[in-house]
């Protein structure tokens, strides 16, 4: 129904144009529909611009060509972009680097720092809401982007790689932290990955991308019930589906 439909994206291209050449065509008629509250995984050779449909979604950059639609007609608001790198302002303890949107927004200093140390109790950083940025490991400030992102409740988060940075054991503890978190917030999420079985854990649907220029050849819906527990992987139906996925991306990296 399209009362469930948070955003549309039309017919998207984008070309990035230099003096010297005719330009780098990246994205060639991307069409995506987003619902309301369901989390979507954006998957696909690496180059093939997936941060560059992030950046449009998020109304950072303008496509070339295409529209973005919204169906209630008005945009997403709050939209939060969570990048791979946690982008936190090193002149600000960890506690006020979450409480910022809260700040900009108005929001008085007492009662965003509150929220802000709710959120970093949730991701268990409850002792370093006074650190500074560069006293944290990568897997910390990354958690404390992503809180960032989260106490603005956002209509629509759009995470950019956001684990990809970090070693295999950090990357898989946060995968089960925001399957937690999946259960409690009312956002759409889309989420740019290279690792399926983090995609297949934690999404409702998968898109996959072809190479650059960049267009999406599939689309695969999860049929795994939520809420959903890390043993999932080691299931034989898992294990079948992350196959299918991996044919389908290979089969565009190598050309075939």
């Amino acid at each position: 129904m399209e009362n469930d439909i948070l955003l549309e994206a039309k017919h998207i291209q984008m070309t990035f144009f230099d003096t010297k050449d005719d330009g780098l065509h990246v994205l060639d008629d991307i069409s995506l529909t987003l619902k309301k509250k369901e989390f979507v995984c954006l998957i696909g050779p690496s180059g093939s611009g997936k941060s560059t449909l992030v950046r449009i979604l998020g109304g950072l950059l303008e496509p070339t060509g295409g529209e973005l639609v919204y169906p209630d007609g008005k945009e997403p608001d709050p939209r939060a972009i969570v990048f791979q790198n946690s982008n936190l302002l090193p002149w600000l303890p960890t506690v006020d680097n979450v409480a910022l949107p809260l700040l900009v927004h108005g929001v008085p200093k007492k009662e965003a720092r509150r929220e802000a140390e709710n959120w970093l109790q949730l991701f268990g950083l409850g002792d370093f809401a006074n650190e500074w940025p560069n006293n944290l490991s990568g897997g910390m400030a990354q958690r404390v982007a992503i809180a960032r992102a989260l106490i603005q409740k956002p209509q629509l988060l759009l995470m950019d790689e956001p684990l990809g940075a970090l070693d295999a054991m950090t990357r898989e503890q946060i995968s089960l932290e925001l399957m937690a978190f999946r259960e409690q917030i009312d956002a759409t999420v889309l989420m740019v990955t290279h690792s399926i079985s983090e995609a297949l854990l934690l999404s409702d649907r998968i898109l996959i991308y072809s190479g650059r220029p960049a267009r999406i050849i599939d689309e695969m819906k999860i049929p795994f019930p939520r809420p959903r527990q890390p043993e999932l992987r080691d299931t034989i139906e898992f294990m079948s589906m992350a196959k299918v996925v991996r044919k389908k991306i290979f089969s565009q990296e190598s050309g075939q």
